[in-house]
């Protein structure tokens, strides 16, 4: 049985560490006087996951009914729970990022994730000097069942070897799913090491669940576009390409990537462009 549902954030595809996906921050000027920020950066990320696991967990056991009776409802509680969380982490001294989009199909390593319609998302990231992120990210999603949103926790450590060009991105992630009764069920953690340099970037991710999976990628920026391709293989059950533009005008991303699978006989994992369209906060 192949898994379909999961990720992105972070996401386009995995062509660069998780939080990456889309660039952009704003930063929060430290408050001296304030008590958070003189307390430990890290003893602040982990008690704001104690505080918002639970509240995005929220939904998973009601009584079942149509999924969509619950979509709206779980979805305004993952979207309250970024929202408290980006506001926690400016408290930190550190560097906050936000960004919305809207992808004309949400796409895991070449499998459609909202069952080929549009789909809304979300998060925000912190990053400290030390290369430590902590990041939140949710995204509408449809599986045939009862989940209807994603909610993503990630941390990990993220930085550059002695001004080497050679970037290391190393991290854990959860995959969390709201909706209807049973939806927490599709719940998964994986954990994720990756490399890139001049371009050219190499990503391992495994789990406890589900089988691992293999990325290479290498994008190329020109003055006012990136082209990009990566290509992946998941625990041998199913090979994945992409390749695509993207760019900014006034301010607004979009993305224009081609996606396909070896897989057959599955109009999920067909191949098919998708567009995005996305703001940084």
């Amino acid at each position: 049985m192949y898994r379909v549902i999961g990720f992105l954030r972070f996401s386009l595809c995995d062509l660069n560490p998780i939080r990456r996906h889309y660039e952009g921050s704003f930063r929060f000027a430290p408050v001296t006087k304030n008590p958070i920020v003189a307390r430990n950066r890290y003893e602040l990320a982990w008690e704001m996951l104690e505080v918002l696991w639970p509240r995005l967990a929220i939904g998973n056991d009601y009584e079942q009914t149509k999924p969509s009776d619950h979509m709206t409802s779980n979805s305004l509680k993952l979207a309250v729970a970024i929202l408290a969380a980006g506001f926690a982490l400016a408290s930190a001294k550190g560097q906050v990022s936000g960004n919305v989009a809207i992808q004309s199909d949400y796409v895991w390593r070449g499998y459609s994730q909202n069952s080929a319609d549009p789909s809304i998302q979300g998060g925000f990231d912190f990053e400290d000097e030390s290369g430590f992120y902590i990041g939140l990210w949710g995204a509408s999603v449809d599986f045939g069942g009862p989940e209807t949103t994603e909610g993503d926790i990630y941390l990990g450590f993220a930085n550059e070897i002695q001004e080497s060009g050679f970037e290391y991105d190393v991290g854990i992630i959860e995959y969390t799913y709201h909706g209807g009764s049973g939806a927490d069920d599709s719940n998964f953690t994986e954990y994720y090491i990756g490399g890139s340099y001049a371009g050219f970037g190499l990503t391992y991710a495994f789990g406890d669940e589900f089988g691992d999976n293999v990325e290479a990628s290498y994008s190329y920026d020109f003055e006012h576009v990136t082209l990009s391709a990566a290509y992946g293989d998941y625990e041998d059950a199913w090979a994945y390409w992409t390749f695509g533009v993207s760019g900014e005008i006034e301010g607004i991303g979009w993305d224009i990537s081609f996606w396909d699978t070896d897989l057959d006989g599955d109009p999920l994992a067909d191949s098919r462009v998708v567009f995005t369209i996305s703001k940084s906060l």
